[in-house]
């Protein structure tokens, strides 16, 4: 992405990616209380989808790096599953 406002579009198109490489419908998404993650328009696509949208305490930057790591664990968790299922890892 080269900006934040590209957020939401790449986001839909992942979000149709995961579930159909899973075959199982997005639950949650968890994120920093960014601007572009509690948009209208964002609030809109999860309320559309089902899904519930956690966020990080404001005014904890300390709790990001605990996001960002689990991130991080579960985007090579699914990179690894991916491998081994043998599925474009375009994700």
């Amino acid at each position: 992405m080269k900006k934040k406002s590209d957020l939401l579009s790449e986001y839909k198109k992942w979000l149709i990616k995961a579930q159909l490489h899973t075959g199982t419908k997005i639950k949650i998404l968890r994120s920093d209380n960014g601007g572009e993650y509690v948009s209208n328009a964002f609030k809109a696509l999860h309320d559309e989808n089902s899904t519930t949208h956690q966020t990080t305490v404001p005014d904890t930057p300390q709790k990001n790096g605990v996001a960002a790591r689990l991130n991080r664990v579960l985007v090579e968790m699914a990179c690894t599953m991916m491998r081994h299922k043998d599925v474009d890892q375009d994700l």
